[in-house]
């Protein structure tokens, strides 16, 4: 009987939340309101030709164990995908770090590949990581793209020629998103919701 109790409390300290003793990190509200793809199921995406494809989004906020001993992240990432073309967007923001940053991943095997990181604070600045030194980030306070309009702040970073696929201008504002993106061959992806 004595062995069965042991037994109990040892499976039952199993299951217990690897995140229970731990402080909690709660991710940055600003972090939830750049990102609003929560609602969205899919996106159509527009090449410089006019060909529109739809991608699904994947939208996964959690709770993880952090690097840091007693602490857990919450953690948030965007899918934007379409197994066909294999492309994908990542979006993921750790907890309510210093600085909190956006980092926004496209793979090596499209005709854009970066990894684009933004900084962001409370005030609703936005910056760039010290380490990054060839892009240029500018904020508009307006901007058309294929005539659309848009009025919120919209980020664009702009990157010297390195490679043909590698990222010219991308373009990104609070609440919609990623609006468009373009490389140094002249080729381009619009997102539409």
């Amino acid at each position: 009987m004595r062995i069965l109790f042991i037994l109990c409390i040892v499976l039952l300290q199993s299951c217990k939340d690897d995140c229970e003793d731990r402080v909690p990190k709660d991710i940055n509200p600003r972090i939830l309101e750049e990102v609003d793809y929560k609602n969205l199921k899919k996106i159509n995406m527009v090449d410089e030709m006019g060909n529109s494809t739809q991608y699904g989004v994947f939208y996964n906020y959690q709770r993880l164990l952090a690097d840091a001993p007693y602490i857990c992240e919450e953690i948030l990432e965007v899918y934007i995908r379409n197994s066909i073309n294999d492309f994908s967007v990542d979006f993921l923001s750790r907890g309510n770090g210093n600085p909190d940053m956006l980092q926004i991943s496209l793979p090596n095997q499209t005709k854009f590949s970066s990894n684009l990181q933004i900084i962001f604070d409370n005030e609703g600045n936005y910056s760039l990581p010290t380490y990054n030194t060839t892009c240029t980030l500018t904020v508009h306070d307006s901007y058309e793209v294929d005539g659309k309009a848009f009025f919120n702040k919209v980020v664009e970073l702009s990157y010297p020629p390195t490679s043909d696929n590698a990222i010219k201008r991308f373009l990104y504002t609070k609440g919609y998103g990623i609006i468009k993106i373009e490389n140094h061959k002249g080729e381009s992806i619009t997102f539409v919701r």
